[in-house]
């Protein structure tokens, strides 16, 4: 099933959001004992097209009649036990299950269902559902203040069709989200801190948890036109020590975390099974990264000045195609284990300022980069792991010169592992200075074998 689908997303919301719309089963059956001769029903649960906040999906089953039925379908009101007389679909003849839309609804508003069926001995009903239409804010949101987020918590929006920033520009007075427990959708960038065209670097220096977006299910935007990915970025909330109250599941675009001196685990976002790209950087005491452990087909991994970021092997790679890897200044990262089984780089592979790492095993399948390979002030003693490298730049559309750069590796001794690759004629720019076998490194002296400490 293509999880592209809005309609394939509106499910899978809708089953998460069955405890709102006050519904117990997948089909509930009339409360009263049917008099004989009428049809038997069932009402099937609700489900809001959140787009507009004013249609609802729902249906029902006709589980058997003793004449033919003649009509059925749902009818709604905003008061219990509604009848025909009230709103009501018309959804064709026959025993079985079917579905309505019911339009013409006002947003925020609680209203009844059930379904109806008609046949020669009269009209019978399914259990009564109940539920409420969405209050939707559309455009984005900025709260820079407590007094912001109290306020427009207050007006228990479910649904906000647009960016959500929280924070301010040299750092706002933010404690608590608890305002925005309502909050179960938004259909636009997530940012908590960090930076955001047009408000500058958004900071919370105060903010110590996520609680108040337990509710938050989905940052998208399935139930719009453009079905592009949005963004999540929690960053400069230097108070925050995990996020564990968030349960997003529904997202599938960026995810940054950066400048949170005091997050020790991301484990809060376990629940988020897709995303595009990952950039972790500058968390002082963030050592792990076993919260990405459900996401998949990840394109793109950004690893930087995590001082104490030790294990990463919460990172599932998938594919065998990445899009792009940057490892920089982990002061204590060893193990790159978990990129095993990647044989392409479509850009860049930059790992850099990263003493502690000394393996490069994990990348002994990978066969082409498309853009920049980059090997600077590592613990590395050799290259053998890039034996199987047949193409830097030129595999992938790139937009800049394919370009080599093993520089200032104070313990390399031998690059000889560079050799097919320049067998392949390498075509742009390297350089392989400073290191510990020489301060230079030509691409002739390695096809003439003159590329190790003898």
């Amino acid at each position: 099933m293509n999880s592209k689908n809005p309609l394939f997303k509106f499910t899978i919301l809708f089953i998460a959001l069955l405890t709102i719309f006050s519904c117990t089963s997948e089909g509930v059956e009339s409360e009263e004992p049917v008099t004989k001769g009428f049809a038997v029903v069932n009402t099937l649960p609700v489900g809001i097209d959140h787009n507009s906040g004013t249609m609802a999906n729902a249906g029902g089953k006709i589980v058997s009649s003793d004449s033919p039925i003649t009509n059925r379908g749902v009818c709604w009101s905003t008061g219990p036990n509604p009848t025909i007389n009230d709103s009501k679909t018309e959804d064709g003849t026959g025993i079985g299950e079917f579905l309505s839309d019911m339009t013409g609804l006002e947003p925020n508003t609680r209203y009844y269902f059930r379904a109806y069926a008609t046949n020669s001995a009269g009209t019978s009903y399914g259990g009564e559902i109940d539920f409420f239409t969405s209050k939707i804010y559309r455009g984005d949101v900025y709260l820079p203040s407590q007094e912001n987020v109290d306020n427009f918590g207050a007006e228990d929006y479910l649904i906000v069709v647009g960016n959500l920033n929280i924070g301010k520009e040299g750092g706002s007075d933010i404690t608590n989200l608890r305002a925005l427990s309502n909050l179960n959708q938004v259909g636009g960038d997530l940012n908590i801190g960090g930076y955001v065209s047009g408000y500058g670097v958004l900071e919370n220096p105060l903010l110590e948890s996520l609680e108040g977006l337990g509710y938050l299910a989905s940052v998208d935007t399935y139930y719009l036109n453009d079905y592009i990915p949005k963004d999540l970025s929690i960053g400069y909330c230097p108070k925050l020590e995990n996020l564990d109250e968030l349960n997003l599941f529904i997202f599938e675009g960026d995810i940054t975390i950066e400048y949170n001196d005091g997050l020790q685990n991301i484990d809060g976002l376990a629940r988020i099974t897709k995303a595009e790209a990952i950039h972790i950087r500058n968390n002082a005491s963030l050592t792990n990264l076993d919260g990405l452990s459900n996401i998949e087909n990840i394109t793109y991994i950004q690893l930087s000045r995590n001082p104490v970021l030790s294990d990463i092997g919460g990172i599932q790679i998938s594919n065998v195609v990445l899009g792009g890897l940057m490892i920089s200044e982990n002061d204590i990262l060893a193990d790159l284990s978990v990129f095993s089984d990647i044989t392409a780089i479509s850009y860049d592979l930059d790992i850099t300022d990263s003493p502690a790492i000394v393996d490069l095993t994990p990348f002994s399948k990978l066969t082409h980069i498309g853009r920049m390979l980059h090997i600077t002030n590592t613990g590395v003693t050799n290259l053998d792991a890039f034996a199987s490298l047949e193409v830097v730049g030129g595999s992938y559309e790139t937009y800049s010169e394919p370009e080599l750069k093993i520089n200032d590796n104070d313990k390399l001794v031998n690059v000889c592992g560079l050799l097919n690759l320049f067998e392949t004629d390498f075509p742009g720019e390297y350089q392989i200075y400073r290191n510990a076998l020489r301060s230079n490194v030509t691409k002739e002296e390695i096809l003439d074998g003159d590329c190790a400490e003898e």
